[in-house]
């Protein structure tokens, strides 16, 4: 009898270079040994230079695609990743409330690397009143984080107020990539609602598209597998940490995860 892959549901935004987006998700999610399926919120035009214009998806549309997966497939956790409108953050949350326990890795993709915001104030306010309070983890690097919060982006303050800000306004644990940090360690902190836990790994020499997406897919891939979260997220870390080394400069700009 062949085995049955969990099934990883990511939901996002469409990126041409397969470097990051639904379809960065979907080859981290089979690497790990799962099963990914996709539900698209925007389509983009971009490529390893920077993104250059998006096409929203309707709310509508994303519902209709959420709500034919769940009824055919037994999803084992979901991701979301770039959401696009406020109209798509509302659509998942109550697709979440349609599925209470599924656990949920939250991406808060609020801007592209190199072509602007992605999500504008409104959509922002409803992702931290509609989504942080159903996450199971989310996972913002340090620019991000002082959005979520509201800090001025010049606050020079620690990752962990930060994540303890994001755990009162609802996010179960919250987990803020080191990679904006200067310094020749790149440090993430994971709070977990409890305890605060740091995982100090050396800076490499190289920045590739999408690590952030890949991260937070390998996270909700290893959930699907059982993994607690702080073992997911070790097991999530090198995971990526071994594609960075591998990565590939295959255009004029960022480098590719393989």
């Amino acid at each position: 009898m062949v085995s049955r892959p969990p099934i990883v549901l990511a939901i996002g935004g469409s990126d041409p270079t397969a470097g990051a987006g639904v379809q960065g998700d979907l080859r981290t999610i089979g690497q790990l040994g799962a099963y990914g399926v996709c539900a698209l919120t925007s389509v983009t035009v971009q490529d390893t230079c920077g993104l250059s214009t998006r096409q929203d998806v309707a709310a509508e549309l994303l519902t209709a695609q959420l709500t034919a997966l769940a009824g055919d497939l037994r999803i084992a956790t979901v991701k979301a990743g770039m959401l696009g409108s406020r109209a798509n953050v509302e659509a998942v949350a109550r697709f979440l409330d349609r599925h209470p326990r599924l656990p949920f890795v939250l991406d808060p993709v609020l801007a592209a690397t190199a072509g602007g915001p992605l999500l504008d104030a409104d959509a922002t306010a409803a992702l931290i009143a509609e989504l942080l309070p159903r996450a199971t983890v989310v996972t913002p690097n340090l620019p991000e984080a002082l959005l979520l919060t509201g800090r001025p982006a010049g606050d020079d303050r620690a990752a962990e107020p930060l994540a303890r800000d994001l755990a009162a306004a609802g996010a179960t644990a919250v987990l803020i990539t080191g990679g904006h940090r200067p310094g020749g360690e790149v440090v993430d902190l994971l709070f977990d609602g409890a305890t605060v836990h740091r995982l100090p790994t050396p800076r490499l020499p190289i920045a590739a598209h999408g690590t952030g997406c890949a991260l937070a897919a390998a996270i909700a891939t290893r959930l699907a597998f059982g993994d607690a979260l702080v073992a997911a997220w070790a097991a999530a870390r090198a995971h990526l940490i071994a594609r960075l080394r591998a990565s590939l400069p295959l255009g004029h700009g960022q480098r590719l995860l393989p």
